[in-house]
């Protein structure tokens, strides 16, 4: 009776399996050809493709944003010290002109006046050269663009997503057909050119240097997400509503108040 019973349970898999199948089979369109057409059956496949997708972005969005934030730092490093050092250069000519006379024979004073700005003028033409030769402005510039792109791409694939889950609950279509379309035509297109833009600025030694510091800061992010959802469970209220609405309408009034 087992052995009956496994047959069946065989043939029956093979039955859902046919079946599904059958609903994936490709319609022909006016030329003959065939073409695929999406039903609700693999609506959770695309969402799926969808999230991946959205994830890889998503990753290399944050190591850009890595990336911008390294290249700022030692932007900021060289024109700070650029100005500071210019600034001191000034400083020391003005000086030179209060303390240095012809009466005065301090050979060391003297040779500090004399020596000091041939040091700095070298050290800022160095800085200089060095910001103009690394780019630096140039680079957070391309940067920056990717990173708009991939944001906006996120969002995008973000709203096919959520629309593609409504589905799953109230099939329809037309509206399916539509998204699909421009899923195709417009979504992949545009998702391909920014993955090309990203990987030109982001290098496979990249990854190795910012995954750890990406797991870290998605480990924490998520430990503090769990700890909210604890505390709001076993959080019991015990704060008067009227009172604290007094008091922000009091601190509103009062633009110097921190206690908000």
């Amino acid at each position: 009776m087992s052995g009956n019973n496994d047959k069946k349970e065989d043939k029956k898999d093979k039955k859902d399996k046919k079946d599904k199948k059958d609903k994936l089979v490709c319609k022909l369109n006016a030329s003959g050809e065939p073409e695929l057409s999406l039903n609700i059956d693999c609506v959770e496949d695309l969402i799926e493709h969808i999230k991946g997708k959205k994830r890889k972005l998503d990753l290399y969005r944050k190591i850009l944003e890595l990336k911008y934030n390294r290249y700022k730092k030692c932007h900021n490093f060289w024109s700070i010290s650029t100005i500071l050092l210019a600034s001191f250069l000034t400083l020391i000519e003005s000086c030179k002109l209060i303390f240095l006379d012809e009466n005065n024979n301090d050979k060391i004073a003297h040779d500090f006046f004399d020596l000091s700005p041939i040091f700095l003028s070298t050290v800022i033409t160095c800085s200089s050269s060095i910001l103009k030769f690394k780019k630096y402005q140039e680079k957070m510039e391309l940067f920056n663009n990717v990173i708009e792109k991939c944001v906006n791409m996120i969002s995008k694939l973000k709203n096919k997503r959520e629309l593609l889950e409504l589905q799953t609950n109230c099939f329809n279509d037309e509206l399916l057909e539509n998204l699909l379309k421009s899923y195709n035509e417009e979504i992949l297109t545009e998702y391909c050119i920014i993955y090309q833009e990203s990987q030109k600025h982001i290098k496979n030694t990249d990854y190795d240097k910012y995954s750890r510091i990406l797991n870290y800061s998605e480990l924490h992010k998520h430990i503090v997400e769990r700890e909210r959802l604890l505390f709001y469970e076993k959080y019991k209220p015990t704060i008067d509503v009227n009172t604290m609405i007094k008091k922000s309408g009091k601190c509103a009034k009062n633009n110097m108040c921190c206690c908000c």
